[in-house]
């Protein structure tokens, strides 16, 4: 009797996998079909994917651990970086820390897929929308829903930081714990922290955002500022105990040196010969 039970839980067993596969199999239009492009696998589960079924190419984003993140459609567009080609791509926020964001190609909306939390936030974000963001290590990114004025919304489970209320240029997004913005309503500058509150920058100043440490002074928690006379001056920032931030902008002056000099930069002090180039094609 035992061996009769034994045999036919074993029987039961195997038709509720077969019963389960074949669902899958059902569930699944893709199931079998080899796609025509994948990505790099990103978040240690995530990855691009396209299949053709000879008339039209349908994009998604597939789940390593079982279905779909993103269902393959006709009128998607899956963007995950800047690059000429797969091997040089800069991935939206790094490759394991960044998202991928998708274009609703009928509605023209976008939306975006956290590759750390998997967090989806659906097509609810306007067509012009900035896809860049420099920090890797920060959850917040700079989202628009009419193209014209900013918010910032934590990646990784869709809770926003700030209402719409910056306007559409800004200099880098979050950088550490600061972000520089300018208000949609005054124009005034403000530099925002993590909480989602902001503070002035100091009156009669705006940032400098032409020099190439921009993004390693803002997680330093510095900024170049220039005042109305034309001077320009470093400003320290700090956060105080009730979450706001004092400047400090008395440091020193900013001068040229603090800038890269390509001239020294490539100038070795070799000669080279023009022996030396045709040895090299003898």
């Amino acid at each position: 009797m035992k061996r009769l039970l034994l045999t036919l839980l074993i029987a039961m067993n195997a038709m509720i996998c077969f019963a389960c596969a074949a669902s899958a199999q059902a569930s699944d239009p893709w199931a079998g079909i080899e796609p025509v492009n994948v990505g790099e696998i990103r978040g240690s589960r995530f990855m691009t994917v396209a299949y053709d079924d000879g008339d039209t190419e349908y994009a998604g984003i597939l789940d390593l651990r079982g279905g779909y993140a993103v269902e393959p459609s006709s009128v998607y567009a899956v963007d995950e970086g800047q690059g000429e080609d797969d091997d040089d791509i800069q991935y939206y926020g790094g490759r394991d820390t960044g998202v991928y964001w998708i274009e609703n190609i009928e509605t023209d909306k976008v939306a975006f897929l956290d590759v750390q939390s998997g967090y989806f936030s659906g097509f609810r974000f306007h067509i012009s929308q900035d896809p860049w963001f420099a920090d890797p290590e920060t959850d917040f990114l700079r989202v628009t829903e009419d193209g014209k004025s900013y918010a910032y919304i934590n990646r990784r489970n869709g809770e926003f930081l700030t209402d719409y209320i910056f306007q559409q240029m800004n200099l880098t997004g979050f950088v550490g714990p600061f972000a520089v913005e300018q208000l949609a309503a005054s124009g005034a500058w403000v530099v925002v922290n993590r909480n989602g509150t902001f503070t002035l920058l100091p009156a009669g100043c705006e940032p400098v955002d032409w020099y190439d440490g921009l993004e390693e002074d803002l997680r330093s928690g510095r900024v170049l500022l220039q005042r109305e006379d034309g001077s320009i001056f470093f400003c320290e920032m700090k956060m105080s105990h009730d979450a706001g931030i004092s400047f400090d902008y008395d440091i020193r002056e900013y001068n040229a040196s603090d800038e890269w000099n390509d001239e020294e930069e490539w100038d070795d002090g070799e000669d080279w010969e023009d022996e030396e180039w045709e040895d090299e094609w003898e």
